[in-house]
């Protein structure tokens, strides 16, 4: 436990808690409008998935009063083995190129559901849009921006302070070896699910070297959305100038970035050599020292992915919770999940359907009668075995 002689410890934490949760608040997206032309140029994202799991989202049947819901999944099921230490290897400046699979935590456990901003993928069709484990055979869900919650990236943090009470809390906090969750943030009652949660990009990094990447929207993605058109009066066409707008955005969202994060190493490797002086503390105290730290970074840690999935461009809604939180549920030996509250339907944009899957265009169609939802099938050529 932490006590008076360790008050230079304390403030190095929540100097680290505010800093941990400033890089969080640069990636999280503000959906932002860059000209006067178009709307939000981030304003969309896609999710991948199956038929199957397409088709609950949707569609009611006789023995449901509404779809299924949207789900958050243990960080656990992730294709990334290095997920959630390359924050750790960063800040403690180790350059490391094998990973292991790190402990199970079931204090603190992340939630997580992932979306991109390209989406019409072929490749992320093959990956992640499956059905029965058939390459390209699925669906692009496009999310409008009112899926997500626009304004506390903190939100769905539900062991770590929020942003907006840090001023609140004090060293008194840390020797009691948590921060104090205000009880408007505990968990809600009334829905078995979570709230609305706000949407970060994730940042890609190199274990070897410096380099940095920031999820964002790549070129292409511009003139499929606005074709050919020209700017009146000019000879530029509208993607191209949507495009460096937006390149100029995201230049600058990086730079900004860079200048926190190594902030935050520089405050973390404080806290660590503050950690070292300490004396005479027991191993049951310094435990709890080393476990409120890890809580500290949490936030971010499963925002940092390693460079080789860059073309993937995500970005993440987060959960950080107990497993003996009852939103948690289960299918026993297959999934262990979050249900999330906002109805699919009512704020999808568009589908893009798999060219696997384009069987499945009368029966979305049918699905979504009664909505203004897009359907259009991939424009990307892939010839099936």
């Amino acid at each position: 436990m932490l006590d008076s002689k360790t008050i230079k410890l304390g403030e190095y934490f929540l100097e680290l808690l505010d800093k941990t949760l400033s890089v969080v608040n640069i990636l999280k997206l503000d959906f932002k409008k860059l000209s006067d032309i178009e709307k939000s140029p981030e304003r969309k994202l896609a999710h991948y998935t199956g038929t199957y799991t397409t088709e609950k989202l949707l569609h009611m049947d006789e023995e449901q009063t509404k779809p299924s819901a949207f789900r958050l999944n243990t960080i656990n099921n992730v294709n990334d083995p290095s997920e959630g230490q390359l924050l750790l290897n960063y800040l403690k400046g180790v350059k490391e190129t094998s990973f292991y699979a790190p402990d199970f935590d079931e204090k603190l456990h992340a939630f997580v559901s992932c979306f991109t901003f390209n989406h019409d993928s072929l490749n992320q069709f093959r990956l992640y849009g499956k059905q029965d484990n058939k390459e390209a055979s699925g669906i692009s869900l496009v999310f409008n921006q009112n899926f997500f919650q626009e304004h506390n990236p903190a939100i769905g943090l539900s062991y770590v302070a929020f942003k907006g009470d840090l001023q609140k809390t004090d060293t008194a906090s840390i020797k009691q070896g948590a921060i104090e969750v205000p009880e408007d943030k505990a968990f809600e009652k009334s829905f078995e699910g979570i709230k609305e949660q706000p949407v970060m990009r994730c940042v890609y990094i190199d274990p070897t070297s410096d380099y940095i990447h920031l999820a964002q929207r790549n070129r292409l993605t511009f003139f499929r959305e606005f074709g050919h058109n020209i700017l009146e009066g000019g000879s530029t066409t509208e993607a191209e100038f949507e495009w460096n707008k937006y390149k100029e955005y995201i230049e600058i969202k990086t730079d900004e970035f860079k200048k926190a994060f190594v902030e935050l190493k520089k405050i973390y490797g404080n806290a660590i050599e503050e950690r070292g002086n300490l004396k005479g503390m027991g191993k049951e105290d310094m435990e709890e020292i080393d476990s409120l730290l890890e809580m500290i970074i949490l936030p971010l840690k499963y925002l940092i992915k390693h460079s080789a999935f860059q073309e993937e461009q995500e970005c993440r809604m987060v959960y950080i919770t107990s497993l003996d939180d009852p939103k948690v549920k289960m299918n026993f030996g297959k999934f262990l999940y979050v249900e999330y509250e906002p109805e699919v339907k009512a704020h999808l944009d568009k589908i893009y359907i798999a060219p696997a899957a384009t069987q499945y265009q009368p029966y979305l169609a049918k699905l979504l009668c009664d909505t203004n939802v897009k359907i259009e099938p991939s424009n990307n050529p892939y010839r099936q075995n």
